[in-house]
């Protein structure tokens, strides 16, 4: 059975994982981040900012948290263009 305490745990260890991604991404110049490298959702912005949509619209449907800007899979890769405003969207998301 999943307990509170583990799902506490996941949470903290996502958040843990997620400071590292963008600490390790912070060091790309901008326009790496957004050149398309051929994966699914383009960019390493793309994909980061396609990660945000997936846990905003996860807890929007646990929590009544606020849903994600983009409406669909198709424009989550590029909901949120500016680097800064995405880090800070992440971190808001994981507190």
């Amino acid at each position: 059975m999943i307990t509170t305490a583990h799902v506490q745990l996941m949470a903290r260890y996502n958040c843990w994982q997620n400071e590292s991604i963008y600490a390790s991404a912070e060091k790309i110049p901008d326009s790496e981040r957004h050149r398309d490298q051929g994966a699914f959702f383009g960019s390493i912005h793309g994909t980061l900012c396609h990660l945000v949509f997936g846990d905003q619209a996860w807890m929007h449907r646990f929590a009544g948290t606020p849903a994600p800007r983009a409406k669909s899979i198709a424009e989550s890769a590029t909901a949120i263009r500016d680097w800064s405003e995405l880090r800070l969207t992440r971190i808001a998301l994981d507190q």
